[in-house]
């Protein structure tokens, strides 16, 4: 089936074929595969709405705000999905996922501060993720307060750095070490 065709409304007389992960199966065997997270009658609705073949089968369903409220009657919470390579699951299968290289209290920590699954799920996150990191400038460069402590014209610690530039000293003074008068 070709991606953006749905599959015709009413009752086949034969079954309907999809291919999908490079196989070719009917709509009830693709239900029927350990890959398929939907129930088929869902598949085939969302086969017939136009969905691609991987995204149909693959995709959890989401909770109708029914089941929602009478999850909450029951004090039970509905399951958070998340996100990522083109999926949407669970914290706890991304967790169980084997591209997760983190704990699940670690990842469960990174998707509430609402970072993507696809992200979260790697022992490194990238240094600008979810913050901006403020650069000062000073001798024609700019950088961050780390980056500046470090410099080899910073004569103070990165701490007394800080403290002084919050206060509104220049960089550049703020780098000096200030003499002591006897």
């Amino acid at each position: 089936m070709r991606r953006g065709k749905g599959i015709p409304k009413g009752r086949p007389f034969k079954p309907i074929y999809v291919r999908a992960f490079r196989a070719r199966k009917s709509v009830k065997g693709w239900s029927e595969d350990a890959r398929c997270v939907v129930p088929y009658i869902t598949l085939l609705q969302r086969l017939r709405r136009g969905w691609p073949p991987e995204a149909a089968i693959t995709t959890a369903a989401a909770l109708s705000k029914r089941a929602a409220s009478a999850m909450s009657r029951r004090g039970e919470r509905p399951v958070r999905l998340y996100g990522g390579f083109g999926e949407k699951k669970s914290a706890y299968a991304w967790s169980r996922d084997p591209r997760c290289q983190v704990a699940e209290t670690t990842l469960r920590q990174r998707l509430d501060r609402g970072i993507r699954a696809g992200i979260a799920i790697k022992m490194e996150l990238p240094a600008r993720l979810g913050r901006s990191i403020r650069l000062y400038t000073a001798y024609g460069e700019s950088k961050s307060l780390h980056k500046w402590a470090k410099d080899r014209r910073c004569q103070v610690s990165y701490d007394t750095l800080r403290k002084r530039v919050q206060r509104g000293a220049r960089l550049t003074g703020a780098m000096k070490k200030k003499r002591v008068a006897n």
